[in-house]
């Protein structure tokens, strides 16, 4: 009951907040191959994948307060 109520909840809040730092301190990119160059140079990602990100992540941690807020 412990892990299920207490724990587990953190574990899963701490991940969620340390890849939000992680994202914000580094940035959000990707490895990309430039043909021209022969190099691989890092892009952003665009804004429009950023809000499908967000809300993916939002719409899949939401539940746990709500259930939690109902009973």
């Amino acid at each position: 009951l412990v892990c299920w109520k207490y724990l587990s909840p953190l574990a899963m809040i701490s991940i969620l907040v340390a890849s939000f730092v992680e994202i914000i301190v580094d940035g959000s990119g990707y490895p990309a191959w430039v043909a021209s160059t022969g190099i691989t140079e890092r892009h952003e990602w665009p804004v429009w994948a950023l809000v499908l990100i967000a809300f993916l992540i939002l719409i899949s941690v939401l539940w746990i307060p709500v259930v939690g807020i109902c009973r």
